[in-house]
């Protein structure tokens, strides 16, 4: 699996990772097509986060903003996690 190399630069890694984590986005790419190039996505279903592991995630993010004065979260929001989560405490 591929690490991030951002704790060169000094950014921490406090990724949770699960096991078969993985995601397949799969890129078709057609460059004789007679409207010149195209490319289809074809994206596979992401993995489906179990509760026990999004318990986990806010539980980390609740520690991490009792310390930190921001964050990113970034990427799509996975099967098993509600669209309209808002897991920490309004500490500020």
């Amino acid at each position: 699996m591929a690490r991030s190399r951002g704790g060169e630069r000094g950014i921490e890694d406090r990724c949770l990772r699960l096991p078969d984590g993985s995601w397949v986005d799969i890129e078709v790419v057609d460059r004789l097509g007679p409207e010149g190039p195209r490319i289809t996505d074809i994206n596979l279903p992401g993995l489906v986060v179990p509760e026990a592991a999004l318990s986990r995630l806010v539980d980390e993010l609740d520690a991490l903003a009792r310390d930190s004065r921001w964050f990113v979260l970034a990427g799509s929001v996975p099967a098993g996690v509600p669209d309209d989560i808002e897991p920490l405490d309004d500490a500020a």
